[in-house]
Formats: structure tokens, sequence, C-alpha cells
């Protein structure tokens, strides 16, 4: 998790969740960046697969494998096939069934859209 608003925004949140009533796992592109420790301990963090590696890579410095895996990567992006690798992807890694899921910015997209509703 790198330095930005949406970033800032999820940790907040994160951080306001009753932890009586929620037990919450972040699923991340990449489990490296400075706001990283900034999650809350009680939160189980959830590192994506290597497909997914080169996405902070600039394509001007990407060598060898890496550039190879940039390319692929720009590849399903473009052309629109990103979405299926991305629910590939996801089964690779996510071993439950969750209730709600929110996706928070770009990268795995939520296979459950998240239902708010009011405490009664």
């Amino acid at each position: 998790m790198s330095m930005g608003g949406v970033s800032k925004v999820l940790i907040d949140l994160l951080k306001r969740l009753d932890t009586e009533i929620y037990d919450i796992d972040l699923l991340v592109l990449h489990k490296r960046g400075e706001l990283l420790a900034d999650v809350p301990s009680h939160i189980h963090i959830i590192d994506s697969t290597p497909f997914f590696e080169a996405c902070d890579v600039s394509l001007m410095k990407a060598r060898g494998k890496t550039l190879f895996s940039k390319l692929r990567l720009l590849f399903y992006m473009k052309s629109g096939l990103i979405f299926d690798r991305i629910v590939k992807e996801r089964k690779k890694i996510i071993k439950k069934d969750y209730d709600t899921e929110i996706a928070f910015k770009e990268g795995m997209k939520a296979a459950k859209p998240a239902i708010l509703e009011p405490y009664s």
C-alpha cells in the first residue's frame, strides 16, 4: 500500500470498523509500501499472486522476465481480458466465502458488491 488519498481513506475506514462485529481480511496487490504499517493489527492481510507484480514497474525500467510480465499485464488490460484474469487470480488466493466485499481501488474487483445498511 503506497501513499495516496485512497489508501489513507481505506486505512481510516479499517480503523473505525468495529472488531466485535467484523472479521476483516484485506487483499492487496503488493504486501509492501509505507502505509502497510498503518493497517490495524486485527486486519488479516492477504497478498495477491505473482501475476500482478509488474503493476508498479515502469515499462521503461523493466528488463527480462519483468518486462515480459509488464507487457503481458498491459495486454490483458488493453484487451479487456483483465476482468476474467482477475477472477482466475482471486480463486488462487481467496479460500473463504465473504458476506460482503468492497473493491476500494484498482486491482482485485469485488466478487460481491457491498450492501451497506443502517444499524437497526
